[in-house]
């Protein structure tokens, strides 16, 4: 079935993905996402994979399947969306030395994971995201 009549899965937590999806590679395109809902990226991956719709999903949840050929990225492209994690820590102290490296290591993670999926976007800006 071709992409533009397959339904379109969607997430419970991240209902606006299309949506930003369009808006981004494909100003302009009126879609219909009004397809089945799941709460859970496993259980939508395996509604793709039995072939019941198309779905948006974090890259990291998909890189080795997308890798041994077991789903494909129809556009292999990289949107960035509107929702994020983030690191919250009480504003009465300073943070422990542990808290300060797990934030490290969190931001060195996600800044690696950048370089290799958003090879042409900008660097963050020198400590950004590091833990104060």
């Amino acid at each position: 079935m071709p992409i533009s009549l397959s339904p379109l899965l969607r997430h419970v937590l991240y209902p606006s993905a299309w949506t930003e999806w369009a808006r981004a590679m494909a100003p302009g395109l009126a879609l219909d996402a009004t397809g089945p809902e799941y709460d859970h990226y496993s259980v939508m991956l395996e509604a793709v994979q039995a072939e019941l719709g198309v779905a948006i999903v974090p890259r990291l949840l998909v890189r080795k399947a997308l890798a041994s050929g077991e789903l494909e990225a129809p556009f292999n492209e990289v949107v960035l969306g509107s929702s994020g994690y983030y690191l919250v820590l009480r504003d009465t102290a300073a943070p422990a030395q542990a808290v300060r490296a797990a934030g490290d290591w969190l931001m060195a993670r996600a800044e690696e994971m950048a370089r290799e999926w958003l090879p042409a976007a900008p660097a963050p800006a020198a400590g950004s995201g590091n833990v104060q």
